[in-house]
């Protein structure tokens, strides 16, 4: 008697499951969100001017800083 009880319960849980992952699928677009690398700083750099928050002369000066900084790295 409780087999029964007990298979339709790990049934819904099994249906639940699918449909969590069905929706993190299609909401994420099959990626999970630590397989994306985070951006460079020149890519924030670049999407930041794209969006219009920071002038052209602020990213060019941007970008000359980034490269003084890769140089100082080295």
């Amino acid at each position: 008697m409780w087999s029964g009880g007990l298979l339709m319960i790990l049934f819904w849980l099994a249906v639940a499951a699918l449909v969590i992952w069905g929706l993190k699928t299609l909401f994420l677009g099959g990626q999970s969100a630590r397989a994306t690398s985070p951006a460079s700083a020149q890519e924030i750099a670049q999407m930041r001017y794209s969006r219009g928050d920071i002038s052209r002369d602020e990213y060019l000066a941007l970008i000359e800083d980034l490269k003084q900084t890769k140089e100082m790295v080295k």
